[in-house]
């Protein structure tokens, strides 16, 4: 089957995005008790597109995104024991400019060099947005993970168990392309290995 390539309007900085989050019961607290849990999968089936190379494949319908023409920035969306099918996780397709731009649990601005800066989205802690909180800077061929967590849910009369949320997620700079090849459907899935962090932000609180 042949695939079309095409041209993008600008250059665009691909991120392979690795997500892995659940939620958890205070009897669980222990880190040993919920260890298996927490653990990364060491490998990814993907149909999100990928780098191989030095050439970019993307899904057909990454054209169909919200604001594709004017991306900058587009996403390679993947997720450990996804609740949704894996051919229905959307790729982000962000137009980054000085201004943060929300994305998942972060907002990202973009830097001179074509780095990316990470910032902090507080609406994930559940508050309303403080002052900038930079945690990280993502460049061309780094790797960073940021560990968050939260009280996820609970109630004032109690009757309700509290449960609590540990989010992580492990972000890959893959280059600037000026083209990509679409991969129509059915898409065969590409094992991803996960790649080792360059860096590691650890914002995990104190929660009980």
């Amino acid at each position: 089957m042949k695939h079309e390539t095409i041209q993008f309007n600008k250059p665009v900085s691909i991120i392979q995005a690795f997500h892995h989050r659940y939620d958890y019961f205070k009897d669980q607290r222990r880190f040993e008790d919920r260890k298996a849990l927490a653990a990364w999968q060491q490998t990814f089936l993907s149909r999100s597109g990928y780098v191989a190379n030095n050439e970019l494949f993307l899904p057909e319908h990454i054209v169909e995104i919200e604001n594709f023409k004017q991306a900058n920035l587009i996403t390679l969306e993947d997720h450990q024991n996804p609740r949704t099918s894996i051919e229905n996780a959307s790729n982000y397709c962000l137009h980054l400019q000085k201004a943060l731009v929300p994305y998942d649990s972060f907002k990202l601005k973009a830097m001179d060099n074509e780095g990316i800066e990470i910032h902090l989205h507080w609406s994930f802690m559940g508050y309303f947005d403080p002052e900038q909180y930079k945690i990280a800077a993502l460049l061309a061929n780094s790797v960073i993970e940021v560990r968050l967590n939260r009280v996820a849910n609970a109630t004032l009369t109690g009757r309700k168990e509290r449960t609590y949320t540990e989010a992580y997620t492990i972000l890959q700079h893959l280059g600037t392309f000026t083209q990509a090849t679409l991969l129509r459907p059915p898409i065969q899935p590409i094992a991803k290995p996960l790649p080792q962090p360059t860096k590691v932000v650890d914002l995990m609180k104190h929660l009980y």
